[in-house]
C-alpha cells in the first residue's frame, strides 16, 4: 500500500519537490560554507521523493547543543518559510478530503524542514502499531514507575504485590455407612477400613523476575508480576527501567512473564542496536518466547540480564 501511495505522490508533484531540494543542495554545497545546509536539503529531498512508510526521527547519537545551534540558524535563513510552504500544501490537500494521506506527508516534511539538524530518515518499523497497543497497556506500570526512583540507577518499577495464600480445600464429609463412593474418592484401606482421599492442594504460582549480569544495573534483581510488561529504555516517561547509555534506545525492549506457562515474552521495540537472546540476534521488532534461565543482551553488551523463576 505504501508503494502505491509513493508512486501516486511522485507522479503528482513529489518528483518536482525532490528536484527542487536537490538543486538547492548542490548550490549550497558549491559555496563550501553552506555544505552543512546542503546536507539537510539533500535529506529533505530523500524524504520528499518517497515519504510513505518513512519518517524523520532524532538520531541516537546526535550532539544536542550543536544541532540546536544549527537549527536556530536554519530557522532564520529559510527553514520557517519551507515549513510554512509545506503546511499550506497540507491544508489544501486536507480540504479535499481525498488528499488527506498527502496532507500527512506534507506535515511530515514541514517538521523536517523546520529542524533538520540532528534527525535522520528511516523506515517506519513494522511493529509500530503493535508497540502502540503495548504502550497503552503499560500506562499503569509507567504510573507506578514514576512513584519509585533510585538515586543510582534511575527509575525502577516497584515489586509486584505479594499474592495471597491459596484457600484451603473444603473438607469432604464422611460417607454414610453403606454409601457407594466414586472410585476416585476411595483410598486404599488402612487398618481394615476404607478412607477418603482429600482434594489435591493447588500448586502455588512461581514468582518470576530478571537478574542483571552486566551494565548499570549489575547485581540487581527485579520481580515480574504475571501479565505486567516491563519496558527497558532511555526515555523516563515510557520506560519502567531507565538506562542512560547511548546504545540503549528510548524504548529498547519489553519483557513480560506468563504465569500460566511459566515462560517469558521478550520483544524488541524497534531498537537501533538490537537485542540478542542467548547470543543470537532476534531482529528489530521481533518477539521470542523463552524459558527461565535465558540470557538477554541489549546493545553490544551494554545491558545483560537472565530470566529466573523462584519457588
Amino acid at each position: 500500500m505504501k508503494t502505491f501511495g509513493n508512486v501516486i505522490w511522485v507522479v503528482f508533484g513529489g518528483m518536482f519537490i525532490c528536484l527542487h531540494y536537490l538543486i538547492s543542495s548542490i548550490l549550497l554545497c558549491l559555496t563550501l560554507i553552506g555544505i552543512p545546509f546542503g546536507i539537510q536539503t539533500f535529506k529533505l529531498a530523500s524524504l520528499a521523493i518517497w515519504p510513505f512508510g518513512r519518517e524523520a526521527v532524532p538520531k541516537e547519537s546526535s550532539s544536542g547543543c550543536l544541532s540546536l545551534g544549527m537549527n536556530v540558524i536554519w530557522f532564520f535563513i529559510g527553514g520557517i518559510w519551507l515549513a510554512i510552504h509545506h503546511l499550506l500544501w497540507a491544508l489544501f490537500f486536507a480540504l479535499t478530503i481525498i488528499g488527506l494521506p498527502f496532507a500527512v506527508q506534507h506535515v511530515k516534511l514541514a517538521g523536517l524542514a523546520l529542524t533538520p539538524f540532528g534527525r535522520e530518515i528511516r523506515d517506519i518499523p513494522l511493529n509500530k502499531k503493535r508497540a502502540g497497543s503495548d504502550s497503552s497497556r503499560a500506562v499503569e506500570p509507567e504510573r507506578q514507575a514514576s512513584q519509585a526512583t533510585s538515586p543510582e540507577y534511575g527509575m525502577v518499577a516497584p515489586a509486584p504485590p505479594v499474592p495471597q495464600a491459596n484457600p484451603l480445600p473444603r473438607a469432604i464429609p464422611s460417607p454414610d455407612p453403606g454409601q457407594q463412593l466414586p472410585p476416585a474418592m476411595v483410598a486404599p484401606a488402612f487398618f481394615g477400613s476404607p478412607g477418603v482421599m482429600p482434594a489435591p492442594m493447588p500448586r502455588p504460582v512461581a514468582a518470576a523476575g530478571i537478574v542483571f549480569l552486566a551494565g548499570e544495573m549489575t547485581g540487581n534483581t527485579l520481580r515480574l508480576a504475571p501479565g505486567q510488561p516491563l519496558i527497558i529504555g532511555r526515555e523516563p516517561l515510557k520506560s519502567n527501567v531507565v538506562i542512560s547509555h547511548p546504545a540503549i534506545s528510548r524504548t529498547h525492549l519489553m519483557v513480560q512473564f506468563n504465569g500460566d506457562s511459566g515462560q517469558f515474552l521478550v520483544r524488541d521495540l524497534g531498537s537501533t542496536h538490537g537485542v540478542k537472546v542467548n547470543g543470537v540476534a532476534i531482529g528489530q521488532g521481533s518477539d521470542r518466547i523463552v524459558p527461565s534461565g535465558t540470557t538477554v543482551e541489549l546493545g553490544p553488551g551494554t545491558v545483560i540480564f537472565r530470566t529466573i523463576l523462584e519457588g
